[in-house]
């Protein structure tokens, strides 16, 4: 616990960027999770998500394509969104990083530090998306069939399984980039008031 419990406090210490960054890939997770759950229930399979082989041909074939593509352009999303917004923090955290590098601190722990709040963040995000996900696809079933509309509730686990692992796997991948790229920053110039990450120094060495 004590490992976590300092970048759980700096975490909740930096409260805007924290939410943000946990909304953004939990509306991610959220929405990819309903739109495949969703649509397998009303016949559009994603082929390899597909349950009990209903996949057809025509209109439910070009839907479960659709699906399948913004399905994957929701996790792109969040992973993007993710690395932004690590990006965002890394560059206001670069004298955090040189201090820390002057007082003895490697890179590795760095690294891990700061990967360990991208962790936290991203396993949140997930777990919170992954609740909302399944609750409104509940919702939106029940409404269907006090409407009329006869569907069975089929949740198929390992797809929900598989779709949070994939999230969480290009979530860190995506967010731990900007994190390596900052950690490799030497003390003299992240403590500089010169220096900015992603920009050029007097000399015109691009960073």
């Amino acid at each position: 616990m004590s490992e976590i419990s300092f970048p759980i406090k700096d975490l909740t210490r930096r409260k805007f960027q924290t939410g943000l960054t946990i909304l953004g890939l939990t509306i991610s997770t959220s929405a990819t999770l309903f739109l495949v759950i969703f649509g397998s229930n009303l016949g559009f399979e994603i082929a390899f998500l597909a349950v009990g082989g209903r996949l057809t041909s025509g209109f439910s074939n070009i839907f479960s394509r659709f699906i399948l593509v913004v399905g994957l352009l929701n996790i792109l999303a969040g992973a993007f969104i993710t690395s932004f917004l690590v990006h965002l923090t890394m560059s206001e955290r670069v004298r955090d990083i040189g201090v820390m590098k002057a007082t003895g601190c490697v890179s590795g722990s760095i690294i891990g530090y700061f990967a360990t709040e991208l962790s936290i963040l991203v396993f949140l995000s997930c777990i919170a998306g992954t609740i909302f996900g399944i609750g409104a696809y509940y919702l939106s079933i029940s409404l269907l069939n006090v409407l009329g509309f006869s569907i069975p509730q089929v949740l198929s686990l390992w797809a929900i399984l598989l779709i949070f692992f994939v999230l969480i796997l290009v979530s860190h991948i995506f967010g731990v980039l900007p994190i390596i790229k900052a950690a490799k920053v030497k003390p003299a110039e992240a403590l500089s008031p010169l220096y900015s990450p992603g920009t050029t120094f007097e000399l015109g060495r691009a960073v």
